[in-house]
């Protein structure tokens, strides 16, 4: 046992296997037979993704903001790893409702353009009117790019083990996984690629630590081709 299932034991966490059955279905489940035993569960959704959740990522956008303008600093592109979609819904209200002029563009982990950014519509329309802003958002509204899905959903591939080590040997920093993994590697790719005669400034944003490292130790120790 490793990575966060070891971290879950320790913590004295109740795990309940969902098989084939869907993840949402599955938390519903679970919180009703708690609830027929007198208990009183909150549900918290995949990723956190729900307007309490995405509200954190509004408050980020705003440290963010204030932070570049302490340092006099300012990033045309905010680039970062979108699957369930809070980070990036959160960070989409932000921009709008702080004039960010800039691009949020998150880097698709597990779905295709289309569909994550109609659930990033839906999600940031809600995570405004939970603050009061009233503001609506269409599909188009969001950034999103899927080219870089890879193998899939926490399959490691050249251009994951590259970034990793990279990352590792450059900055110190370690990934679990797929999310940042890939869309680090991503995101050098894609500023290399359209911007590398520009004079744009991106920033990175991630999620996640280097729990999971353990439990994938055999593809990340390999050495990236290329």
């Amino acid at each position: 046992m490793q990575g966060n299932l070891l971290l879950d034991r320790m913590l004295g966490a109740d795990i309940a296997w969902a098989g084939d059955q869907a993840l949402d279905e599955a938390m519903v489940q679970v919180a009703e037979e708690l609830q027929a035993a007198g208990r009183h569960p909150y549900v918290v959704p995949y990723g956190g993704s729900n307007p309490i959740g995405a509200s954190g990522y509004v408050a980020a956008m705003e440290e963010l903001l204030a932070q570049c303008t302490d340092r006099n600093l300012y990033f045309d592109h905010v680039v970062l790893a979108s699957s369930s979609g809070g980070t990036q819904a959160g960070l989409m209200v932000g921009a709008r409702a702080l004039e960010y002029g800039g691009r949020i563009l998150g880097i698709s982990v597990d779905l295709e353009a289309n569909a994550l950014q109609h659930r990033l519509a839906n999600l940031a329309t809600a995570t405004a009117e939970h603050l009061g802003l009233g503001m609506a958002f269409a599909p188009e509204d969001s950034g999103v790019e899927d080219a870089y899905l890879g193998g899939g959903y926490g399959v490691v591939g050249d251009l994951e083990r590259g970034a990793l080590h990279t990352m590792a040997r450059t900055e110190a920093s370690f990934s679990i996984r797929c999310i940042p993994a890939g869309p680090w590697g991503a995101c050098w790719t894609w500023c290399s690629a359209e911007h590398s005669d520009s004079t744009s400034v991106c920033s990175f944003g991630t999620q996640g630590g280097p729990p999971g490292c353990s439990g994938m130790a055999t593809s990340y120790s390999e050495r990236p081709r290329g």
